[in-house]
């Protein structure tokens, strides 16, 4: 009888031990690294190629992968704490060759990984070979990405990069990627593939890094002001 209280010391000291171990765990590595994500989604990619250009040889996959890659870099640039996911990072995708399938594994996996922020990166193509410019896509009730595509329009038009055909509502033009996700989403269509000469700048690794700038700033800042407000409550 004598010898429990000095057991019990002991299970109650491992008991702390085992608590404080627990918790130095789970602050190194059961809480987000980031307190901010963007799912990037560089659109179509593997079996799809998207759109064809105008050359019948530049695939829109190709383009927008890297658009959507420069972006990325340039977000942890103006914010390294801004974490960054992606859809993809090549061509091999995870889902099966069928658009729906497609579409829903993009959504899953902004579910699933718990993103803040979903941006989704195409190119236009027309049967009108002179159709050139670019527009966002957003949701009627989604302020936050309504802000960001004024934002990266007001960029464009500072680098005197193509045409602003403004932002359409998906209650016009309903978007999956856009439409089943709860957080703000936003797709971009950077240009038109079918127009040559559009297409021969979208090629261009300079005007990727300037529409990858104009992105990624208005991003940005458009969080920053969001927290500054949260702040400011």
């Amino acid at each position: 009888m004598q010898n429990r209280k000095p057991l019990k010391k002991i299970l109650c000291v491992w008991l702390i031990l085992l608590l404080v171990a627990a918790g130095v765990f789970y602050f190194c590595f059961g809480r987000r690294q980031y307190d901010t994500y963007i799912m990037i989604d560089p659109g179509h990619g593997g079996y799809d190629s998207g759109a064809v250009g105008a050359d019948n040889a530049t695939y829109e996959k190709d383009i927008t992968m890297k658009i959507a890659y420069k972006v990325g870099q340039q977000i942890q640039s103006l914010d390294p704490e801004i974490g960054i996911l992606f859809t993809r990072t090549d061509d091999n995708v995870s889902w099966p060759a069928d658009e729906t399938a497609d579409l829903l594994a993009r959504i899953t996996m902004a579910q699933e990984q718990n993103a803040d922020y979903f941006l989704s990166i195409h190119l236009n193509s027309s049967t009108n070979p002179e159709a050139y410019g670019y527009h966002s896509f957003v949701r009627s009730n989604d302020p936050f990405s309504q802000d960001v595509a004024d934002r990266i329009a007001a960029n464009l038009e500072k680098n005197k990069y193509s045409y602003d055909r403004e932002t359409v509502f998906t209650d016009q033009t309903p978007l999956m990627v856009v439409d089943n996700l709860s957080i703000p989403s936003l797709l971009f269509e950077v240009g038109f593939i079918s127009n040559y000469d559009e297409m021969s700048q979208l090629k261009n690794p300079f005007v990727q890094d300037q529409i990858a700038k104009a992105i990624a700033s208005a991003y940005v800042d458009t969080i920053h002001d969001l927290q500054e407000n949260e702040t400011n409550e």
